[in-house]
C-alpha cells in the first residue's frame, strides 16, 4: 500500500467518522461553550484531535464513541484551562491594547521593544479589530490568534516591568 493510498484511506475513515459522530461533536461544542466563537474553537480542536488520533482507534463504533467522548472532554478541559489562565493573569499595569488610546504613549514605548509581527498584532488590536478578524488577516486559526494576543500581553507586561516599573 502506498503512502497516497494510506492517506486516502485515513481521509475516508475520518469523513465516515464525522458523518456518524459530527452531530455529537456539534452538540457537545455548542452546549459546553459560552459563545458561537468558543463553540467553533472547541469543534476545530476536536476535529484536529480526531484526525490525529483516529488511526490508532480500532474501527468499532462502540470503542470509537467512547474514545470520542474522552477526546471531547480532553479538548474542553484544555480550552477551559487556557481561559482560566487568561482570567487570573495580573495585567493591571498594562493598558488594554484594544481599549481607548489612554496610555497610548506607553503602549508606543512598549511596542518599540517588540518584534515586527507582534507590533502588527498590537496595532490591529489598537485599531479595534476583534481577535477573529486578526486571525483572518494573518491567515491563522482563531485559537492561534488568541494565543498570539495572550503572549503579546505577557510580553508587554515583562517589557513594562523591565523598563518602566521602579
Amino acid at each position: 500500500m502506498s503512502a497516497g493510498d494510506h492517506i486516502e484511506e485515513q481521509e475516508e475513515r475520518y469523513l465516515d467518522f464525522l458523518d456518524r459522530f459530527g452531530g455529537n461533536i456539534w452538540n457537545f461544542s455548542v452546549h459546553t461553550s459560552e459563545s458561537h466563537a468558543d463553540a467553533e474553537d472547541i469543534m476545530q480542536e476536536i476535529f484536529a484531535a480526531v484526525w490525529q488520533g483516529l488511526p490508532s482507534v480500532p474501527p468499532n463504533p462502540r470503542r470509537e464513541n467512547r474514545w470520542l467522548y474522552r477526546v471531547m472532554l480532553s479538548v474542553l478541559t484544555r480550552h477551559l484551562q487556557r481561559r482560566l489562565h487568561l482570567v487570573f493573569m495580573d495585567l493591571s499595569n498594562i493598558p488594554d491594547p484594544s481599549g481607548s488610546d489612554e496610555g497610548g504613549e506607553l503602549l508606543d514605548a512598549l511596542a518599540a521593544h517588540l518584534a515586527d509581527d507582534d507590533r502588527v498584532v498590537l496595532q490591529r488590536l489598537r485599531e479595534g479589530y476583534k481577535v477573529h478578524e486578526i486571525a483572518d488577516m494573518l491567515g491563522i486559526s482563531v485559537p492561534a490568534a488568541h494565543t498570539r494576543v495572550f503572549r503579546l500581553k505577557q510580553k508587554l507586561k515583562k517589557i513594562y516591568e523591565k523598563h518602566y516599573e521602579k
